[in-house]
């Protein structure tokens, strides 16, 4: 008798999973850090913050790709990895997976700052449990 492995994946599903990460998860990990980073400068700087840093995202839309581009990409590329040697990878290795790629990210992007590296991290960590939910919910069955 033969055990039985992980099902193999189709191509739609390699793409469905990249694209959702690629696409969402910048976006996802962008709205959470504004949501920590935006009420902490408002307390520093006083409210006319606020309306700078929505200025600045107004004017520059790329911006969560040109930051999260990277670490969202790795992050889908290392669970397609892991859906087709083991399965599908559940909600621990998810996040562990996105705040691991998130610490190196942010260490190569803010490493003199830790506090922004520490905010990077777990906004990608959030990110990539917002992908897996997206995915879930968007006919992948159970996370």
């Amino acid at each position: 008798m033969r055990a039985r492995g992980p099902a193999p994946l189709s191509f739609a599903r390699v793409a469905a999973t990249l694209a959702v990460y690629t696409v969402a998860g910048p976006l996802i990990g962008t709205a959470f850090g504004l949501l920590i980073l935006v009420p902490l400068a408002m307390l520093t700087f006083g409210s006319g913050i606020a309306a700078i840093i929505g200025a600045y995202f107004l004017s520059n839309p790329w911006l969560p790709y040109f930051y999260g581009l990277l670490p969202a990409a790795a992050t889908g590329i290392l669970l397609v990895l892991r859906e087709a040697i083991a399965g599908r990878p559940r909600l621990l290795l998810v996040a562990a997976i996105g705040l691991l790629a998130g610490l190196v990210a942010g260490y190569f992007t803010f490493g003199q700052n830790p506090y922004l590296v520490g905010v990077f991290a777990v906004s990608c960590l959030v990110a990539a449990l917002g992908c897996h939910g997206l995915l879930a919910l968007f006919g992948r069955g159970r996370p």
